[in-house]
């Protein structure tokens, strides 16, 4: 069995400027810590190599996704409710100068330069127009994949809510969130799918592949992605339209097609 590759600071500086990483940018990071093999400084080693990529007057934003209100107690607390997105994301969640959003469902946590402008204030629905993720899409951030696949990459999920597909339904979640200590009741409006339905959202980044659109390059034992926001959503809004069941599985096609028609 190969070792794995032990990974400096400098590797993952010099593999984000292959992908085009450059100062100012905004980034969207999914990642996997384990994928590059052994880094040195772990979690801290990565954050700090984003931040070196993007400089003072760039910006990191990571999923830091939680319970979803399916908690025992469904409380969720802001400052305290972890991530759930592997060890990167909860160490940017827990940086004194972390900005976290305060949606419950699909909240994230930016640190830089425009961290407050991309958090914004709370909003309705997972994706809606005033949600960091349309933000991330209309001012032009880098979704960066570090040792991880498409199927992990939350913006796909805007052109489902955006264009309301068949195999979702509009539901309530529930719960309380911890604000300046106090719970208070909280319901969002959730597009969830029907039971049994998967995404699969390889077919649409391979494309995006074939098209030119995604710079790759290897960290260690990761293959890892860059795409815009924007371009990744014009693709997913496109092969949507075209085929609202673009997005799921082939195993679970023939069940997504049975919702439409209820």
């Amino acid at each position: 069995m190969d070792r794995p590759s032990v990974v400096k600071r400098s590797d993952i500086v010099s593999g984000l400027k292959n992908l085009g990483i450059v100062g100012g940018e905004i980034l969207f990071v999914h990642s996997s810590l384990s994928a590059f093999g052994h880094v040195h400084g772990g979690d801290a080693g990565v954050a700090n190599a984003l931040f070196e990529s993007v400089g003072k007057e760039g910006t990191v934003v990571v999923p830091t996704f939680g319970d979803y209100f399916q908690s025992k107690t469904k409380v969720w607390d802001p400052v305290n409710t972890p991530s759930r997105m592997g060890r990167i994301s909860e160490y940017f969640r827990t940086m004194p100068n972390a900005i976290r959003s305060l949606h419950a469902i699909h909240p994230v946590s930016a640190v830089g330069a425009m961290a407050r402008e991309v958090v914004g204030d709370d909003h309705e629905t997972d994706f809606d127009f005033d949600s960091p993720f349309h933000r991330l899409i209309t001012w032009g951030a880098r979704i960066i994949l570090l040792g991880v696949g498409w199927n992990v990459c939350t913006i796909f999920h805007v052109a489902e809510e955006r264009l309301e597909v068949p195999y979702r339904r509009w539901i309530e979640r529930s719960g309380k969130i911890v604000r300046k200590g106090i719970p208070q009741d909280r319901v969002y409006q959730f597009l969830a799918r029907y039971p049994g339905v998967r995404n699969d959202f390889i077919p649409l980044g391979g494309k995006l592949e074939a098209l030119g659109q995604v710079a790759k390059v290897e960290i260690g034992d990761a293959l890892c992605r860059a795409v815009r926001a924007d371009t990744l959503h014009k693709e997913a809004m496109t092969a949507v339209t075209a085929d609202p069941f673009a997005m799921v599985s082939d195993d679970t096609k023939d069940l997504a097609r049975t919702f439409s028609l209820s």
